[in-house]
């Protein structure tokens, strides 16, 4: 915690004159000292609950580093947004393509209004004000309120590595108009180290993905997403939950339900070792992750991103809006 208290009294005792009477009894009874704040809290068993379920994900924090910078940010929604409930549409392994639909209103939606998948409008979900929010063991404490003209939250310029692999990273928050006060908890993990800086996605073919393993008895968990349909009218990613060994592996058979889905604009691709933790309050899930990551390039055999004529191979065009080689 960012704030404590420390009771301390000091006990007076009276002295002896020259004659050897003692002074009158100036002791007062003083209660034993304490620094107990609670049960402690063991980052090698403490629950994480994971990421929050899309469908009733209304947000959450993070301390992220990456090879620049380490901040950590958050922000919480009165809601979930239709839009980004993604569909999963295939499974292979620890991987799974998750498309994004668009719903649809007629009439459409005011300006302050959203579109579910019923085709009715919705208040559009705003961000809340969740008070202050702490967050304690990384190499400084952080304290947070909301940034105007929403209730985003920011803290920029922490040391990076932010947390030591092992230490205990708590978050509280002191609650706003709709969520209680809440408490999340993070885990400090090894720095992310890839081998190579290029992923190649190609059909039939299993993409490999390594990175350094982490410490012993490590909390950790490798998550990778990759997309290759940037301006597709329904648009899938990859995303893949790793154990955090030091490999994961893309089956090339959902790489192939991937492709087919459909390829335009610059691959892009992300990797995060994290820690999770999530709390639910009704119809509210919000998590807080202690992650690292980095977005290497990603190269699709037989696919060539542009943003010009000149950036295409012999023979090939730019698809200036699609951003793609035809």
């Amino acid at each position: 915690m960012l704030s404590w208290l420390i009771l301390s009294m000091i006990a007076c005792n009276g002295g002896n004159d020259k004659e050897g009477k003692p002074d009158k009894d100036t002791s007062v009874d003083t209660p034993p000292i304490t620094t107990d704040t609670g049960p402690t809290v063991n980052p090698s068993t403490v629950e994480l609950g994971g990421r929050c379920p899309l469908a009733n994900a209304w947000g959450g924090f993070t301390v992220v580093s990456t090879s620049e910078l380490a901040l950590a940010t958050g922000a919480v929604i009165d809601g979930v947004l239709p839009l980004s409930v993604l569909e999963e549409v295939g499974a292979e392994g620890d991987c799974v393509l998750l498309r994004q639909n668009n719903p649809f209103c007629n009439p459409a939606c005011a300006a302050n209004e959203t579109c579910d998948f019923d085709g009715n409008c919705l208040p559009y979900p705003l961000e809340q004000d969740l008070g202050t929010v702490t967050i304690d063991g990384l190499s400084e404490p952080v304290e947070m309120t909301p940034t105007p003209p929403g209730f985003s939250y920011f803290f920029i310029g922490l040391d990076n590595p932010p947390a030591s692999a092992g230490d205990l990273v708590t978050l509280e928050a002191t609650g706003g108009a709709t969520i209680d006060p809440f408490t999340l908890y993070g885990v400090g993990s090894t720095p992310l180290e890839l081998d190579g800086e290029m992923w190649v996605v190609d059909r039939d073919i299993d993409t490999v993905v390594n990175w350094n393993p982490p410490d012993d008895g490590a909390r950790s968990w490798v998550h990778i997403l990759i997309t290759i349909d940037l301006h597709g009218l329904t648009p899938v990613q990859v995303e893949c939950d790793f154990a955090d060994t030091g490999q994961g592996i893309v089956p090339g058979a959902l790489l192939n339900q991937f492709i087919d889905f459909g390829v335009t604009g610059i691959p892009t691709g992300k990797i995060t070792r994290w820690t999770v933790d999530s709390t639910v309050q009704g119809d509210a899930c919000i998590d807080f992750s202690v992650a690292a990551t980095h977005n290497p390039e990603v190269d699709v055999i037989g696919f060539t991103p542009c943003h010009e004529d000149e950036d295409c191979p012999p023979g090939e065009t730019c698809n200036q809006p699609f951003e793609i080689c035809e």
